[in-house]
């Protein structure tokens, strides 16, 4: 809990105390993690409930900046971003990882995979954020949702990624859910799409394409760089 107070919850707290009051609008990035595992799909009405350290971390910022903020007359915006890929992102989150071992012919070790997340291209949560940006009159002082709006399985990722690659092993069970796994977890758009408009998404396949070629390229560079050695 210390690392994410110090890590999470004091940097926010610390813009909200220093950005003035004439900056025309603040943006927070909360998290979706911090409607915990609460009905989906989740809008920005509902109550909070943390079921991770992180998502408490999360939530303890919202109440800290919002009181901060608006005690100080500073306009504020917090956006709480879904489950954002593409290329650039490494780590031990689902699609790096299943691209990394299908990539390698590895085997894929999960849950059953029947559980849902909302997965958001970055290029179109930027897209996103840039119509905030463009119209900050209409996000003072709301929280929004940056989501999809469509669930998708883990087992169905998985095995796209398989299919766009050609190889690798999604092995399904071999992994049990998590203690108060989430297993319908996805977010409404309909409270930003009322404020902005509709943003036209990437199609998902043709994000992982893009994403599945950006580790292509990684490799075949870091290998040309080995062999330069």
């Amino acid at each position: 809990m210390s690392l994410q107070l110090e890590g999470t919850v004091i940097p926010s707290l610390n813009v909200a105390t220093a950005v003035t009051p004439d900056v025309e609008l603040t943006l927070f990035l909360g998290s979706c993690e911090e409607y915990g595992n609460g009905a989906a799909p989740a809008d920005e009405t509902q109550a909070l409930a943390a079921m991770s350290p992180y998502g408490w971390a999360k939530i303890s910022a919202y109440h800290g900046t919002r009181l901060i903020a608006e005690n100080r007359g500073v306009k504020w915006c917090w956006l709480r971003p879904y489950l954002a890929f593409g290329p650039g992102q490494l780590g031990e989150r689902l699609i790096p990882t299943v691209i990394r071992k299908c990539l390698d012919s590895d085997a894929v070790l999960l849950t059953a995979g029947n559980q849902t997340r909302d997965f958001v291209y970055v290029a179109d949560m930027c897209h996103m954020i840039r119509r905030i940006v463009e119209n900050p009159s209409r996000a003072v002082g709301q929280v929004f949702n940056l989501c999809s709006g469509q669930p998708r399985s883990i087992r169905d990722v998985a095995a796209m990624i398989r299919g766009i690659i050609g190889r690798g092993e999604i092995r399904l069970g071999e992994l049990p859910y998590r203690a108060n796994e989430a297993m319908l977890f996805y977010g409404s758009p309909s409270k930003f799409e009322s404020a902005f408009g509709q943003i036209e998404p990437t199609s998902f396949e043709a994000a992982l394409r893009e994403t599945i070629a950006w580790h292509i390229d990684q490799r075949r560079e870091a290998a040309i760089e080995e062999g330069g050695q």
